[in-house]
């Protein structure tokens, strides 16, 4: 090498390194100008697999458009004190990516909703009423159930709601349908309950526990160009043949199995409802055993509450039923024989659905009438689970 090329390369390299920040510097600028946002809302955790990660936050554009705070307990709702206050009657609700409502902003989703029409109701007259949002997206009862125990009894709530999702709650509870997710699981062994906890062994578990893993994630908190990074890693993955199931291809829905509108004849999903009902009965009991009262109520899906009759016609004729709440009754049949106070959320938003000709679920840059509740979505369910406490409160 020549002295000149030997005195010139440091230069060469320092201006590619110098070009290079300025091309990322410009396209970070870009990525913040156009409004781009993929936050890493979670972190994973070795009792219920992940959850919402304290402290962070970001726009969610993808589906609504809200922005997203996760308080310092790491819960998507304002701050709360453990200690109870002085005459409060203190509401803690359980449940998956409906009940987390990142779609919606905080103000308008169902339970802030709930607890602003129970402080009208005349039970609740000279009482503090304070709901406490405990849902975490991609949960199932069994992580619910775990939520329950290691979080939810350190604020001595009164009331107990699990918000069910009837749309994937009973698969994500099943470890054979809902296989691979960094999750626990139950099944029956002996007759009884047994945890499968076996994600705690897995490489993805052990990736993302990992200090490499918490340096990526708290780069992309600064970094647009990292959560596009991370968003595109995250396409790729789902994308794979490898991970692609049933329920990711599902006509209808991305995300559903449509087998849950059906009377199970599947063995797994007869051990899924089988594990449900279990779950749901353990949560009621260990909640009554706390001294708190426990209320059930299960949500809607999409084409359950679509207003537009020939869309829910069509798609029963393509699944051979007659109606699609066959999860609703169930459950409610559950329920009633078991002696658990229930409400039974989706009959009763198709009919608004229908009366006023409006989509409960979807929004105008995702798609109408799929996916999670809209503001509309949110205010009904919040209505009318106010209005069925409050009647039975009375009693």
């Amino acid at each position: 090498m020549s002295p000149a090329n030997a005195r010139s390369w440091p230069c060469n390299l320092g201006l590619a390194a110098a070009s290079f920040l300025i091309v990322l510097l410009i396209f970070e600028a870009a990525l913040r100008i156009a409004g781009f946002s993929y936050t890493s809302f979670f972190e994973v955790d070795p009792y219920v697999g992940w959850k919402l990660r304290p402290g962070s936050e970001g726009w969610n554009r993808s589906e609504g458009m809200a922005y997203v705070k996760i308080n310092s307990a790491g819960l998507r709702d304002r701050e709360h004190t453990k200690a109870k206050p002085p005459n409060t009657f203190r509401i803690a609700v359980l449940g998956d990516s409906m009940a987390e409502a990142r779609q919606v902003p905080i103000e308008k989703t169902f339970w802030s909703i709930l607890e602003r029409k129970l402080a009208a109701c005349d039970t609740f007259h000279g009482t503090t009423v304070e709901v406490i949002n405990f849902g975490v997206s991609g949960y199932g009862t069994g992580e619910e159930l775990h939520m329950l125990r290691e979080e939810v009894w350190d604020y001595s709530p009164d009331l107990v709601l699990l918000a069910f999702t009837t749309a994937n709650d009973i698969s994500d509870n099943s470890r054979k349908l809902d296989a691979g997710n960094i999750a626990p699981h139950y099944y029956f062994r002996d007759g009884q309950l047994a945890l499968d906890d076996s994600f705690k062994r897995s490489r993805g578990f052990a990736v993302k526990s990992g200090a490499a893993w918490r340096f990526f994630i708290r780069l992309s908190d600064e970094l647009r160009t990292v959560q596009l990074l991370n968003k595109a890693k995250n396409s790729l993955t789902l994308a794979h043949p490898a991970t692609r199931t049933k329920r990711q291809d599902a006509e209808y829905e991305r995300g559903l199995y449509h087998e849950v509108y059906l009377e199970p004849v599947d063995p797994d999903w007869r051990e899924a409802w089988e594990v449900t009902e279990q779950l749901i009965q353990t949560m009621r009991q260990e909640v009554e055993a706390k001294g708190a009262r426990f209320l059930l109520v299960t949500l809607s899906t999409g084409i359950q509450v679509d207003p537009r009759a020939r869309v829910r016609e069509n798609f029963m004729r393509q699944l051979g039923v007659q109606d699609l709440f066959y999860p609703d009754r169930r459950i409610q049949a559950f329920a009633q024989s078991n002696k658990i106070d229930t409400e039974i959320l989706a009959p009763q938003m198709l009919r608004y659905a229908e009366a006023h000709n409006d989509y409960l679920h979807g929004f105008p840059n995702a798609r109408m009438g799929v996916g999670h509740w809209n503001e509309d979505g949110h205010r009904v369910a919040g209505e009318l689970i106010a209005e069925h406490y409050c009647s039975q409160s009375k009693h």
